[in-house]
């Protein structure tokens, strides 16, 4: 209930003079008797998570000029700093040292630098440094191309305004960091955002680039427009040295996934078939659906280069979104992992009762869920926020 009162009032009014319809103010809750704690802690549970929903649609709302990546690094460091997780930024220089060469490519066009960032909550039941060195680790992944022109690779101009939105990935990863006061996991949870601005200019990558990952794959560019593949590639690199034991990416990667599905379920990758089972359930569950689609190995064949070892872009329609996740699985061998195209439900295109037009922040509500399942917590383990206050209760 209140995780639906906050996100179906929600509107993004930043730039509207007379601040847009006016915002619910309170609300007020009759029971039967004087409720138990535990369920206004629910309440203020679900206050906060739908918060963190708002925050994720206000940061995919906001248009690129005033969310470039070392303006979401700084929104990411702020909730980092809220919920008691640690945030690191890199800049260029430091992507260069490490080899994050694919990162690199596709901000390199644009005057504002592309920057990768790190958002690390050790588990709730780490007394010592020594116990959270030992505890599981899970990452989560996300697109973080905070305006995609297409590159020299040119998108036609229709839509091309929504492209504001193409850093969703990232934004559900930071909404989920925003829930965390509602969670206690015992694991260690990391965010891991490559964020770039895809932009044309006399820098710009290139067809017929060929760039080097993180991992040392070498990858030429046939397509610039073809872009957050080539940013997860370097961050599923980065990830592996968490020894993670679960990796789900998320992104709006490919328009086909639109004609595959529609708008009412993003699709889901994996080759791990509890992986496939608990993110489908989570979507079941919070209404933010799943479809699973195809990850053969034929896939990854048609992906393979003769200049290099990839193609970043096989520049055929048919099974688009299954090559693209393929291409992905390359880097994330050897991990338990999952991808999320979300590319078909990150946009509401008619208002509903749960969201308004424009970026919804889908992927916060089922990875939170997702999460808690993970660490066995029922409906009686949901954590209160720290220092939140609720709808008034009688």
């Amino acid at each position: 209930m209140g995780e639906g009162l906050v996100t179906g009032h929600h509107r993004h009014t930043a730039y509207l003079s007379d601040g847009g319809k006016p915002a619910l103010t309170a609300v007020e809750l009759l029971t039967a008797a004087k409720p138990e704690a535990s369920v206004r802690e629910a309440l203020a549970a679900g206050v906060a998570r739908g918060l963190a929903v708002c925050l994720a649609r206000d940061l995919a709302s906001t248009p690129g000029q005033d969310l470039p990546p070392a303006a979401l690094g700084a929104r990411a460091r702020d909730v980092a700093k809220r919920v008691g997780a640690k945030a690191t930024v890199l800049d260029a220089a430091a992507m260069e040292r490490l080899g994050m060469n694919c990162v690199l490519a596709v901000g390199r066009g644009s005057p504002n630098e592309p920057c990768f960032i790190e958002l690390v909550k050790e588990p709730a039941a780490a007394r010592s440094s020594r116990a959270a060195e030992k505890a599981p680790t899970v990452v989560l992944v996300g697109k973080g191309v905070t305006f995609d022109t297409g590159g020299v690779s040119l998108k036609p101009r229709e839509g091309m305004s929504k492209m504001k939105y193409d850093m969703s990935g990232a934004a559900a990863v930071i909404g989920t960091f925003a829930s965390l006061d509602t969670l206690a996991l015992p694991f260690r949870l990391v965010g891991l955002i490559p964020s770039a601005e895809n932009s044309l200019g006399g820098r710009s990558f290139k067809p017929g680039d060929v760039l080097r990952a993180l991992d040392g794959t070498t990858i030429e560019v046939t397509n610039t427009d073809a872009e957050g593949r080539l940013l997860l590639a370097d961050a599923l690199g980065y990830a592996r040295r968490f020894a993670p034991e679960a990796v789900v990416d998320l992104a709006t990667l490919t328009g086909a996934m639109s004609i595959a599905l529609g708008r009412h379920a993003a699709g889901l990758f994996t080759a791990d078939e509890t992986q496939a089972k608990d993110l489908h359930r989570a979507g079941e569950v919070t209404g933010e659906r799943l479809w699973r689609m195809p990850l053969w190995p034929e896939f990854l064949a048609e992906m393979r280069g003769e200049t290099a070892d990839l193609v970043n872009s096989n520049e055929r329609r048919e099974g688009a979104s299954c090559t693209a996740a393929a291409f992905l699985s390359h880097f994330a061998k050897g991990m338990p992992w999952a991808h999320l195209d979300i590319a078909s439900t990150a946009w509401t295109y008619n208002d509903r009762p749960d969201a308004a037009r424009g970026p919804n922040a889908f992927g916060v509500r089922l990875l939170v869920e997702w999460l808690e399942s993970r660490a066995g917590a029922g409906e009686d383990r949901v954590a209160a926020p720290r220092k939140r206050t609720a709808a008034r209760s009688r």
